[in-house]
């Protein structure tokens, strides 16, 4: 089951998480392209971008400050799931000023950066991702992960 509690999301070229319960926001990493795109499950954020077939393939989980989160074991967020968002507007006012701000990089202390992977595929725009499981057995066969993207010209 996702964490209900985490929202990742791209602003430019910086991929970052925001914990809703503490509405504390983290930079993940910068990537070389802005993502037009966005997926995240099972311990993966994938990430679509505008031109040449971008993409960018984010393993989450014990490397980083994320990984208190649970995202190496949860699934991807029905796409008709609430999010838990109290959407009272005197909450929603006070809380407008920090997300106009950037992510604050800590200074302390340092993390571990993620396992990130950046593919360029071709020359045409990454759509959309979706990310899948296919289930192991349980004995010899392991679960494995893979992602979908739909290009568009």
């Amino acid at each position: 089951m996702p964490d209900p509690d985490i929202l990742y999301f791209v602003t430019g070229a910086d991929v970052c998480s925001l914990r809703l319960s503490t509405r504390k926001g983290n930079l993940i990493t910068s990537l070389p392209f802005e993502p037009r795109c966005l997926a995240a499950g099972y311990g993966w954020i994938c990430l679509g971008g505008p031109q040449s077939g971008n993409c960018a393939f984010i393993r989450i989980g014990e490397q980083n400050e994320d990984a208190e989160i649970g995202t190496s074991s949860s699934g991807p967020a029905e796409v008709d799931a609430l999010l838990p968002l109290d959407l009272d507007p005197t909450p929603r006012r006070n809380f407008e000023r920090p997300l106009a701000q950037p992510p604050q990089r800590p200074s302390q202390p340092p993390r571990q950066k993620p396992d990130v992977s950046i593919h360029e595929l071709g020359g045409e725009i990454v759509n959309s991702v979706t990310i899948f499981r296919m289930p192991g057995d349980g004995k010899s066969i392991s679960p494995e992960d893979f992602c979908l993207l739909r290009f568009v010209p």
